[in-house]
């Protein structure tokens, strides 16, 4: 049975605000080929992130393939384990082969992981936000100091409210199911100028000479959830914080961390947690099986065996997610 749930906190913008932005798409009659409500979108999250250039395109899995090309890398791309499909079929969408490095316990690579998984062809280190509170960070500072000491290119791709420093692929927060547009941010105009010619299409800017190009453009549509979610990202921000200190609170001495944008309890008896989470109709699931090329990687292997991911998102209430840390703790012992 379904339990009763408090009504959700809605960090949604109303019905007349998507209306209007709908209706001025109509209007226009201009639905793609980096119209206004792109161009206006790339200048709201420069400004916000702090960053010289934006290049809006249409998914994350996109963007990865055009800074590769954009950066004119070769040979191999380092990246987790358990990074999300799209990295690892984007890198060879781009004519590199993945080579997956192995993860601390708490989900994170690590300087010593990422040294273990770079080969002599590797040009580039992909780093994700994952880990335990903390780690996640200093994980990051660390692989991006390898990649610099070794004169590869670093990469970091994030959701929107995280961020460092260099190439970053920001995955923009959508509506519902997500309106799946990406920026990447650079403060390399050179290389902003390269990745707006691959893009392909109108707002290429000064031409750029550039090997292939991708379809990459942003229609109006996305751009205008994309706009509309920026509006209350910062209280669905705030609401996911929250949320994440409740799990935290309520699943006490187990071990709790982060993995692509959920929190991820890892625990023994995981396939029993699941099932009576998912019969009391509670949101959570497993992570994603590695990729089997990523089979030497032993501790990301044990992760994605044992962790239940527990989401974070709008739909979860305080309430819901006490309910489901009671229920963690009774399928543990």
């Amino acid at each position: 049975m379904t339990p009763d749930r408090p009504v959700r906190p809605d960090h949604r913008p109303g019905w007349d605000r998507v209306e209007a932005m709908l209706d001025g798409i109509l209007t226009r009659r201009y639905y793609t080929n980096h119209g206004p409500l792109a161009q206006a979108l790339e200048t709201r999250v420069a400004g916000l992130r702090g960053a010289a250039h934006a290049i809006a395109v249409t998914n994350p899995a996109i963007a990865l393939v055009m800074v590769i090309e954009a950066l004119g890398l070769a040979g191999s791309v380092a990246l987790s384990a358990l990074a999300p499909r799209r990295c690892a079929q984007s890198v060879t969408w781009a004519g590199l082969q993945p080579r997956f490095c192995d993860v601390s316990p708490m989900g994170s690579m690590t300087m010593a992981t990422a040294q273990a998984g770079v080969g002599p062809d590797t040009s580039a280190l992909l780093s994700l936000p994952e880990g335990g509170e903390g780690e996640q960070d200093d994980a990051c500072d660390e692989v991006a100091a390898l990649a610099a000491g070794r004169g590869l290119a670093f990469v970091r791709d994030e959701a929107f409210g995280e961020g460092r420093d260099g190439v970053r692929l920001m995955t923009l927060p959508g509506q519902g199911d997500d309106a799946g547009a990406a920026c990447i941010l650079t403060g390399d105009a050179g290389l902003a100028a390269r990745l707006r010619n691959i893009r392909s299409s109108y707002g290429a800017g000064r031409p750029t000479p550039v090997v292939r190009t991708a379809n990459g453009r942003l229609s109006e549509a996305q751009a205008a959830m994309a706009l509309l979610s920026l509006e209350t990202a910062g209280a669905a921000a705030a609401h996911a914080a929250r949320l994440r200190a409740v799990y935290h609170n309520g699943l006490g001495g187990m071990q709790v961390t982060r993995h692509g944008g959920a929190v991820a309890v890892v625990m023994a008896g995981r396939d029993d947690a699941l099932a009576r989470l998912q019969v009391a109709g509670w949101p959570a699931r497993a992570p994603d099986a590695l990729d089997p090329r990523a089979a030497g990687c032993l501790t990301a292997a044990w992760f994605a065996a044992h962790a239940v991911l527990l989401l974070v998102g709008p739909a979860i209430t305080g309430a819901a997610a006490a309910e489901m840390c009671r229920i963690v703790h009774s399928a543990a012992g």
